[in-house]
Parts: structure tokens; sequence; C-alpha cells
């Protein structure tokens, strides 16, 4: 009697669901039908790692707008931080205007 209690038992098998097979096929023909490295740059492309190391030899006056020479950039920039060092107006005036500012 045992052993017929146990047939039925072993011929029982579960059936996968409909989705599942389907989104296995999915995804298997999604793997085979990619396109491997598509979001790499063309190899062409200068990494932005060595842009980032190379010097500039040529420059623009932040005036202007011009091309300048390293000479002629190093030049201007002195100019410059020497205005900012040596105010055209008196500390009264620019205190007024910071508080009108304000």
């Amino acid at each position: 009697m045992s052993r017929y209690l146990m047939v039925p038992l072993l011929s029982r098998r579960r059936s996968r669901p409909a989705c599942c097979t389907t989104i296995g096929l999915a995804l298997a023909a999604s793997m085979l039908l990619a396109r491997p490295a598509a979001a790499l740059p063309p190899p062409e492309d200068t990494p932005e790692e060595i842009l980032r190391n190379q010097q500039i030899f040529d420059a623009r006056s932040p005036v202007d707008g011009q091309p300048l020479s390293v000479a002629e950039y190093q030049r201007l920039q002195a100019e410059l931080r020497a205005l900012e060092d040596d105010p055209l107006l008196s500390s009264n005036v620019r205190q007024t205007i910071f508080c009108y500012e304000f």
C-alpha cells in the first residue's frame, strides 16, 4: 500500500509559468544580440586625463578675449593683480558702496 501512495507523488511535476519562460528567452536574446562596448568613445578621442595634464601654450585675454602668448598673458595677469592691490577708491567710499549693496 505504501508503494501505491508514492506513485502519484512522483508523477506530479510543476510546470513553469509562461511569463518566466518568455522573460528568460528575452534575456538570452538580448545578451546574444547586444553590441559589446557600445558606450565606449571612439579610439581617436583623447582621454580627459591626458588633456588635463597637457600644458596650454596659448591663452585669451580676460579683458577682451583676444589671443595672447604666454608672456603677454603673464604680463597682463601681473598688471591686473597690481590694480587689485592698489584700489582706485578710498576705503570710505568702498565701505559706503558695500553698505548700500548690503
